[in-house]
């Protein structure tokens, strides 16, 4: 049940771009197609925001990495924590 989500948080830490996680988590999971797919793979793509994210980049222009990870990092977590625990429960 968690596949989805794991292969998006996996593949989003490794190269960083949620559009491009999306579009390969989507791929490789093509045989579970369902809303709570969809909504897995989001709740996935949201968790690991650091260096590999080129938004991070944008962000921290003018911010310490501290405050980056906090205001930007952690936000984004908890958004993908959410997500997946509303696809659990309700979908």
């Amino acid at each position: 049940m968690l596949f989805p989500f794991l292969i998006a948080m996996l593949i989003q830490t490794a190269q960083g771009s949620r559009v491009v996680t999306a579009i390969v988590t989507a791929g490789i999971v093509k045989d579970l197609a369902c809303m709570q797919t969809v909504f897995m793979i989001c709740a996935g793509t949201f968790m690991f925001s650091y260096v590999s994210d080129p938004y991070f980049w944008l962000v921290k222009h003018n911010s310490s990495m501290k405050e980056n990870l906090k205001y930007y990092t952690l936000p984004l977590a908890l958004t993908g924590v959410v997500v997946l625990v509303c696809a659990i429960l309700f979908l």
